[in-house]
């Protein structure tokens, strides 16, 4: 599975491989898919300089281990309202 950003568009889209899509129908949102998510999120949000999003993906990660699904949903509401307001500036 791979995921990207897409600031200009305010949303995180991720692609399966053909092979997976038999386990799991894209349209099914899993705890598991929500942990390696935010996993994801976690490790790569500091790298590019998206603090935020690497604490959401962490709250996301920990809710998903929790089973935790107002967490989840939280998490999620406040990702796209961040997405919504980031601004990237490129130099």
């Amino acid at each position: 599975m791979r995921w990207s950003i897409d600031p200009s568009a305010g949303s995180i889209s991720w692609t399966v491989p053909l092979s997976e899509t038999t386990t799991a129908p894209p349209t099914t949102v899993t705890p598991g898919l929500c942990r390696y998510l935010g996993h994801s999120m976690k490790g790569c949000g500091g790298g590019y300089g998206f603090n935020a999003l690497s604490e959401l993906g962490e709250i996301l990660e920990q809710g998903a281990q929790n089973r935790n699904s107002e967490a989840i949903t939280n998490a999620v509401n406040d990702l796209q309202a961040y997405l919504e307001q980031v601004e990237i500036i490129y130099d």
